[in-house]
C-alpha cells in the first residue's frame, strides 16, 4: 500500500557524531525525497562520548551487579558504556531498553537480563517496576 506525502518541504532535525558527521534520520529523508519532497537538514547537537571521574566509573561499576536497571535509549549509550569499561562483565546487570536495536546491543554487551519497553514515560515506568 503506499502512502501520500503531502510533504513538500521538510526540515530534519538532527545530531552530528563525534567526528562532525550528521547522524540520524535518513530513512524518513528518503522517503519523503523519493514521493518528490525536499528535504533539509539542520543539525542542533553534538553526539560525544561521556567522560566520567572516578566517582561516576565506581558507581557503574557498582551498578553493574547490585541489581540496579540501567536505561537506554540509544544504542549509542549502550556502546559508550562498553567503551568507557571495556574489561567491565555485565552478566549480573539487568537493561531496559526503548527499541529493539538498543535491546539487542545490551544483549551484545552482555546485560544478564534484557527487557523493551515503549519510550512512553508511563510505559518505561511500569518496566522499571516490573523489574522488582
Amino acid at each position: 500500500r503506499e502512502i501520500e506525502f503531502i510533504v513538500q518541504l521538510l526540515l530534519v532535525v538532527r545530531g552530528r557524531d563525534p567526528q562532525g558527521r550528521n547522524a540520524g534520520r535518513d530513512w524518513l529523508a528518503s522517503q519523503i525525497e523519493g514521493a518528490g519532497g525536499v528535504v533539509e537538514f539542520v543539525a542542533v547537537y553534538q553526539r560525544c562520548v561521556p567522560r566520567l571521574d572516578a566517582a561516576q566509573l565506581a558507581l557503574a561499576r557498582q551498578a553493574a551487579s547490585d541489581g540496579s536497571v540501567w536505561l537506554f535509549s540509544s544504542s549509542e549509550g549502550v556502546a559508550n558504556l562498553r567503551g568507557l569499561l571495556p574489561d567491565l562483565s555485565w552478566q549480573h546487570a539487568r537493561a531496559l531498553a526503548t527499541h529493539p536495536r538498543i535491546a539487542q546491543a545490551a544483549r551484545e554487551a552482555g546485560f544478564a537480563v534484557v527487557c523493551e519497553s515503549r519510550p512512553a514515560p508511563a510505559d518505561v515506568v511500569a518496566s522499571i517496576e516490573s523489574f522488582e
